[in-house]
Protein backbone atom coordinates (compact mmCIF):
# COMPACT_ATOMS: atom_id res chain seq x y z
CA UNK A 1 0.00 0.00 0.00
CA UNK A 2 2.73 2.50 0.94
CA UNK A 3 5.03 1.26 -1.80
CA UNK A 4 2.38 1.44 -4.53
CA UNK A 5 3.62 3.30 -7.59
CA UNK A 6 7.05 3.70 -6.05
CA UNK A 7 9.00 2.49 -9.08
CA UNK A 8 7.02 4.80 -11.39
CA UNK A 9 7.44 7.78 -9.08
CA UNK A 10 11.21 7.26 -8.81
CA UNK A 11 11.61 6.80 -12.58
CA UNK A 12 9.54 9.89 -13.30
CA UNK A 13 11.56 12.02 -10.88
CA UNK A 14 14.83 10.70 -12.35
CA UNK A 15 13.76 11.92 -15.78
CA UNK A 16 13.23 15.43 -14.37
CA UNK A 17 16.79 16.01 -13.16
CA UNK A 18 17.95 19.39 -14.41
CA UNK A 19 14.42 20.66 -15.01
CA UNK A 20 13.52 24.29 -14.34
CA UNK A 21 13.13 24.93 -10.62
CA UNK A 22 9.73 26.56 -11.08
CA UNK A 23 8.32 23.78 -13.26
CA UNK A 24 7.02 21.71 -10.33
CA UNK A 25 9.74 19.18 -10.98
CA UNK A 26 11.57 20.30 -7.83
CA UNK A 27 8.74 18.85 -5.71
CA UNK A 28 8.95 15.50 -7.50
CA UNK A 29 12.72 15.43 -7.15
CA UNK A 30 12.44 16.24 -3.43
CA UNK A 31 9.91 13.41 -3.03
CA UNK A 32 12.28 11.05 -4.87
CA UNK A 33 15.13 12.03 -2.56
CA UNK A 34 12.90 11.58 0.49
CA UNK A 35 11.87 8.09 -0.68
CA UNK A 36 15.51 7.17 -1.30
CA UNK A 37 16.39 8.40 2.19
CA UNK A 38 13.50 6.41 3.66
CA UNK A 39 14.60 3.20 1.92
CA UNK A 40 18.36 3.52 2.46
CA UNK A 41 19.85 1.09 4.98
CA UNK A 42 23.48 0.62 5.90
CA UNK A 43 24.36 -2.76 7.41
CA UNK A 44 21.10 -2.83 9.32
CA UNK A 45 17.80 -4.59 8.96
CA UNK A 46 14.67 -2.72 9.85
CA UNK A 47 11.45 -4.11 11.20
CA UNK A 48 8.36 -3.82 9.01
CA UNK A 49 6.97 -1.13 11.32
CA UNK A 50 10.16 0.91 10.89
CA UNK A 51 9.96 0.58 7.10
CA UNK A 52 6.33 1.70 7.20
CA UNK A 53 7.32 4.67 9.36
CA UNK A 54 10.07 5.78 6.98
CA UNK A 55 8.03 5.36 3.79
CA UNK A 56 5.01 7.11 5.27
CA UNK A 57 7.23 9.99 6.44
CA UNK A 58 8.57 10.35 2.90
CA UNK A 59 5.10 10.15 1.36
CA UNK A 60 3.51 12.80 3.60
CA UNK A 61 6.40 15.24 3.23
CA UNK A 62 7.88 15.00 6.72
CA UNK A 63 11.36 14.33 5.33
CA UNK A 64 11.27 17.29 2.92
CA UNK A 65 12.98 19.70 5.32
CA UNK A 66 15.76 17.18 5.91
CA UNK A 67 16.26 16.79 2.15
CA UNK A 68 16.48 20.56 1.66
CA UNK A 69 19.00 20.64 4.53
CA UNK A 70 21.21 18.08 2.74
CA UNK A 71 20.22 14.98 4.72
CA UNK A 72 20.30 12.63 1.75
CA UNK A 73 20.46 8.86 1.46
CA UNK A 74 23.94 7.59 2.20
CA UNK A 75 24.98 10.60 4.30
CA UNK A 76 25.57 10.69 8.03
CA UNK A 77 22.99 13.47 8.33
CA UNK A 78 20.43 11.37 6.49
CA UNK A 79 21.10 8.35 8.69
CA UNK A 80 20.76 10.48 11.83
CA UNK A 81 17.40 11.87 10.68
CA UNK A 82 16.00 8.39 10.01
CA UNK A 83 17.25 7.04 13.34
CA UNK A 84 15.75 10.02 15.19
CA UNK A 85 12.43 9.60 13.34
CA UNK A 86 12.20 5.90 14.19
CA UNK A 87 13.13 6.56 17.84
CA UNK A 88 10.51 9.31 18.09
CA UNK A 89 7.74 7.14 16.63
CA UNK A 90 8.72 4.23 18.90
CA UNK A 91 8.33 6.52 21.91
CA UNK A 92 5.01 7.98 20.77
CA UNK A 93 3.13 4.94 19.44
CA UNK A 94 4.90 1.73 20.54
CA UNK A 95 1.68 -0.29 20.48
CA UNK A 96 1.01 0.56 16.85
CA UNK A 97 4.53 -0.49 15.88
CA UNK A 98 4.25 -3.74 17.82
CA UNK A 99 0.91 -4.48 16.16
CA UNK A 100 2.38 -3.97 12.68
CA UNK A 101 5.30 -6.28 13.45
CA UNK A 102 3.12 -8.95 15.06
CA UNK A 103 0.37 -9.00 12.41
CA UNK A 104 2.48 -7.96 9.40
CA UNK A 105 -0.39 -5.65 8.53
CA UNK A 106 -0.75 -1.88 8.40
CA UNK A 107 -4.33 -1.31 9.50
CA UNK A 108 -6.10 2.00 9.01
CA UNK A 109 -5.91 2.68 12.77
CA UNK A 110 -2.19 1.94 12.93
CA UNK A 111 -1.54 4.02 9.81
CA UNK A 112 -3.38 6.98 11.37
CA UNK A 113 -1.42 6.57 14.62
CA UNK A 114 1.86 6.41 12.69
CA UNK A 115 0.96 9.45 10.63
CA UNK A 116 0.10 11.49 13.72
CA UNK A 117 3.36 10.45 15.42
CA UNK A 118 5.38 11.25 12.29
CA UNK A 119 3.75 14.68 11.96
CA UNK A 120 4.77 15.44 15.55
CA UNK A 121 8.42 14.71 14.68
CA UNK A 122 10.59 17.76 14.35
CA UNK A 123 13.77 17.66 12.29
CA UNK A 124 16.46 19.56 14.16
Amino acid sequence: ELAGGLRFELAQAASLSGADENSGADRQIRTRDALLLAMHQERETRLLSEECTCLLAARIGTLDAAIVDGSLAGTDKGSQVIKALIKHVKNVVPDALNSIDETLDLTEVNRNDLEDAIKSFSIS
